[in-house]
């Protein structure tokens, strides 16, 4: 009777250690999960921020916070890869360009939109997104 006794109390153990390791990582892909999250929400944020500054060039020819231009590219230097962070100078120039009056930098904005989202479309999954 010992014997089978060790045995139910082995089999216990190793239920009970097998309940433990699923609950762990659960709990891990919630934090994998959380930061994700985390991470998408930030993004989003400037994404936002983004389209706000090519609407107020496109449809008024300025901006109504001037320092916003500044604060989204700041906000984004850790967020994206090395080709966003391009595409950011980019439109940091065309900011200035706004902001100096010139005519053609507005319609340039608009154009240079659409291939931003195009560019930064991998970024802006929860599904994928990339790290």
């Amino acid at each position: 009777m010992g014997t089978g006794l060790q045995a139910a109390q082995l089999i216990v153990t190793i239920a009970i250690g097998g309940i433990a390791a699923v609950i762990a990582w659960r709990q891990w892909r919630t934090a994998q999960d959380k930061v994700k999250l985390d991470l998408f929400d930030r993004r989003f944020a400037v994404f936002m921020d983004v389209r706000r500054l090519v609407s107020e060039a496109y449809q008024l020819g300025k901006f109504t916070d001037p320092t916003l231009p500044n604060e989204t590219i700041a906000k984004a230097r850790f967020l994206f890869g090395d080709e966003i962070q391009e595409e950011l100078g980019r439109l940091h120039a065309l900011c200035v360009r706004v902001e100096t009056n010139d005519p053609d930098a507005p319609s340039e904005m608009n154009t240079w939109f659409d291939q931003f989202m195009q560019d930064v479309k991998p970024y802006m999954s929860l599904g994928h997104l990339k790290s």
